[in-house]
């Protein structure tokens, strides 16, 4: 019959001979991975026992002692402005040959359910990342974006930001769009202090997707007093000296990225924190160390997002995006040899996308060991805001 032998929960039998030889093959597999339970800390100390729970970019940052989590419960639903329009058009939006998004409804969400099976599954993922609710509207101001290096020493400036949604509305008229635009969105980011950088503003004007036509950029630079149209092959360049370029917040239209699900599984990422908890977790911050970040499970697609431009400044994105509301939770960015770069997070007052976008979010160089730190917890949805703001003339005024 053998010995009865309980090891890691299972009950083994075996030859008293063959004892030494089955501890030795057990002892050498790796043990299985524990769903971490609430309350549960996560940090450099015990990273390893997650790890299928875990982003490789977070996996990294945590053997390095610069992050850490605290496992909270789930958030419960939030009910979206775009949920009637995502009902009303479920199952009428396709995926052309060319990942083009065909027979799309106007708003909402093109496809509610995704098998992760599907050829095409990648693209419709990234469809609908595209189209979540991000407001018809936003303003985030002031917002504070600290630049932090490898030994800690930071340096800041403040900003303002303003975001305009011409098509796709759901709460501000017109609905569902501007009539006869050419414009998707309008992006407009002025800098507010120190005086060394006070009045440097950009506004980008994305281009509506069916049109295929260019995005437009202008810049006023303080010194030559002047409205400069950027050159769009710019869009990898640094944005004011951070972390981060100027496609990092519109990399393109899901179209010009070959998109693959990689996998479809439970993960950690960033949870729904309020502006207490993110107060909390902006005062413990100490320099490229972010400790005791509120995290969930939740249902993730971790997609391959890989650009069909061979000129394009990343190799490839990895995505981590939320199933239940469609926000990238983390982005992974790959160097032209394709090895990993930066981790760009998105977290805090609107965390895992409850409302499409988050108030804080880093971009981390994990190379150079660099970080780019946002907080924008004095974020608002559906302002009024005059279409005058988005303009080149509106620059100059404000760098004046």
């Amino acid at each position: 019959m053998g010995i009865p032998i309980l090891f890691a929960g299972r009950t083994l039998w075996v030859r008293a001979a063959g004892i030494a030889a089955a501890l030795s093959v057990l002892l050498l597999r790796p043990a299985l991975a524990d769903r971490p339970a609430v309350g549960t800390v996560i940090d450099q100390s015990n990273w390893q026992q997650y790890k299928p729970y875990l982003a490789a970019a977070v996996q990294r940052l945590m053997e390095k002692g610069y992050l850490s989590y605290r496992v909270v419960e789930r958030h419960k639903h939030v009910s979206l402005p775009i949920d009637p329009w995502t009902e009303k058009c479920k199952g009428k939006a396709k995926v052309g040959p060319d990942d083009e998004l065909i027979d799309y409804c106007g708003a909402g969400i093109p496809f509610p359910e995704v098998d992760p099976a599907d050829p095409k599954g990648g693209a419709k993922v990234y469809w609908n990342q595209d189209k979540r609710y991000t407001g018809d509207t936003a303003v985030i101001s002031p917002a504070t974006v600290y630049l932090i290096d490898k030994h800690g020493r930071e340096r800041s400036f403040t900003a303002e930001m303003l975001y305009y949604k011409a098509t796709e509305r759901t709460v501000l008229q017109p609905i569902p769009a501007i009539p006869d635009t050419d414009v998707r969105a309008y992006i407009r980011i002025n800098t507010l202090a120190p005086f060394d950088m006070k009045g440097f503003a950009v506004l980008m004007q994305i281009a509506r997707y069916e049109l295929r036509l260019p995005d437009q950029q202008w810049a006023y630079v303080p010194m030559l007093r002047r409205v400069r149209r950027m050159s769009t092959a710019l869009k990898g360049d640094s944005f004011a000296g951070t972390d981060e370029t100027y496609a990092d917040s519109y990399p393109g239209a899901p179209f010009e990225f070959k998109s693959r699900i990689v996998e479809s599984k439970e993960m950690l990422t960033c949870a729904y924190c309020d502006e207490a908890c993110m107060k909390e977790v902006l005062e413990k911050r100490q320099g490229l160390r972010i400790l005791n970040l509120p995290a969930e499970l939740a249902h993730i697609f971790v997609i391959d997002v890989v650009p069909k431009d061979p000129n394009y400044h990343y190799s490839k994105y990895v995505y981590y995006i939320d199933s239940e509301y469609w926000g990238i939770q983390l982005k992974e960015c790959y160097d032209l040899k394709g090895e990993l770069w930066k981790l760009h997070s998105f977290y805090g007052v609107l965390g895992c996308g409850a409302v499409g976008a988050a108030g804080v979010s880093s971009m981390m160089d994990l190379q150079a060991d660099h970080m780019t730190f946002h907080d924008g917890t004095k974020y608002k949805y559906n302002e009024d805001i005059s279409l005058k703001e988005f303009s080149p003339a509106r620059l100059k005024e404000l760098g004046q």
